[in-house]
């Protein structure tokens, strides 16, 4: 008996679904095996050939999922932004955008798994090896958080995004988790990381009451603002 539509729709959804879990699966197994290898031998010393060898195929196979080879090394951060974007969806409105960010940076620590950090670690050690990927990885981690916090640093300032108040918070953000996980690499992730969150934040704060600019008056825009909203 043929196949009637809706069965045919339903093995098709099947063969796209399966192709699209063994597209992952190879792309997870190509980029973890490719970081292993540059984090231990450097990254101008592994090349396609090392890769595929050590996963079982032909070179071909791997440059269809890497078509550069930076791009082992650029993966696992643009899917952090991926992760944060969603940690970031689910926040409420808050007036304390620096607290409320390390505070979910927390719950997506103490979520992952020893595997996860042990790549993590890794990761660092391989792109370290590679100053010029590494320069642009971190540029667009930076640039891509700083976006991200934007409108949580504008709805507690109560101003526009493109304000520069808000946008040195929300580059300070970024600054304060770029220096957390370098920190934390450091120790070959073997720090306490919601420790040093905590820590980076309340050093932050007594710097800015070091310098005379910890908890300013509040601007009469923004007061007005907060005042209309209540």
């Amino acid at each position: 008996m043929s196949a009637q539509p809706d069965d045919q729709s339903d093995i098709e959804a099947d063969r796209t679904s399966g192709w699209d879990l063994r597209r992952q699966r190879l792309t997870d197994e190509f980029e973890a095996i490719a970081v292993q290898l540059m984090a231990q031998r450097g990254y101008d010393n592994v090349s396609y050939d090392d890769v595929a060898e050590a996963a079982g195929v032909s070179r071909r196979t791997v440059y269809r999922y890497f078509p550069t080879k930076e791009d082992f090394l650029l993966a696992y951060p643009r899917r952090t932004v991926h992760t944060v974007q969603r940690a970031l969806d689910q926040m409420t409105p808050t007036r304390y955008p620096i607290d409320s960010f390390i505070e979910a940076m927390i719950v997506l620590v103490e979520g992952g798994d020893q595997e996860t950090r042990d790549h993590v670690v890794l990761w660092h050690r391989a792109i370290a090896s590679a100053p010029d990927v590494e320069s642009r990885s971190h540029g667009e981690q930076l640039l891509a958080l700083e976006r991200m916090v934007l409108p949580l640093c504008a709805d507690a300032l109560d101003a526009d995004p493109d304000d520069v108040g808000v946008r040195t918070v929300a580059a300070t953000i970024a600054a304060v988790n770029q220096s957390v996980v370098t920190e934390w690499v450091a120790s070959d992730g073997t720090s306490d990381l919601p420790t040093l969150y905590r820590h980076a934040v309340t050093s932050l704060r007594r710097s800015l009451r070091q310098l005379g600019v910890a908890n300013p008056s509040p601007s009469k825009s923004t007061t007005r603002g907060r005042a209309a909203r209540g």
